[in-house]
């Protein structure tokens, strides 16, 4: 592990902001989402409530939804000073090129976060479902994929930009179907 370090910046000239991915050691997520927030750039961590038992007690803790992911919005210009942040192992990237998520992926992790609904991260190659719409409660607008487990609808929101996916249980009457699948599930 590096020698902790906080560098300090001089963000006037910061333009082309991005969310940018951070990928963290393990259980480094919230120490490196303050140190970025420290440095004047914006952080987003996303965490959610979990009961987690003890042998004596049940206890309510905040846990990363992503593990190892923070997100920051910067210019690509100021990714080596924010690697510095002890707890960084590296921006992600693919093909060459740093991973960004979009404006409207931050905004559907922050809404379904809001809502306070039991989330599920999902593998990001599950099966390509019909794309929907939720047209009714508190998710109303929200457009994403279509899966059933056990034999219950899913509405999932692909993060593209770090490959991975949120669930959340949602009744069928809510959706609206927008693109139906090419392909479909063998029947049971």
């Amino acid at each position: 592990m590096r020698e902790s370090h906080t560098p300090t910046l001089n963000l006037s000239h910061m333009t082309n902001l991005e969310w940018y991915v951070a990928y963290t050691y393990p259980k480094f997520e919230k120490r490196v989402s303050e140190a970025i927030s420290r440095m004047g750039v914006q952080s987003f961590l996303p965490l959610q409530v979990s009961v987690r038992q003890w042998s004596d007690r049940k206890k309510k803790v905040e846990l990363p939804l992503f593990p190892n992911y923070v997100f920051a919005y910067t210019s690509v210009q100021m990714l080596a000073e924010l690697r510095l942040i002890d707890g960084i192992a590296r921006f992600i990237s693919f093909g060459g090129r740093f991973a960004t998520a979009t404006n409207a992926e931050i905004q559907t992790i922050k809404g379904l976060l809001s809502q306070k609904l039991p989330i599920q991260r999902e593998d990001f190659s599950f099966r390509i479902g019909d794309l929907v719409q939720i047209n009714d409660g508190p998710l109303q607008g929200m457009k994403g994929k279509l899966i059933q487990r056990n034999g219950k609808n899913r509405f999932v929101a692909q993060i593209d930009s770090i490959q991975q996916a949120l669930s959340v249980e949602i009744p069928s009457n809510y959706l609206q179907v927008l693109t139906s699948s090419t392909t479909s599930a063998p029947s049971s």
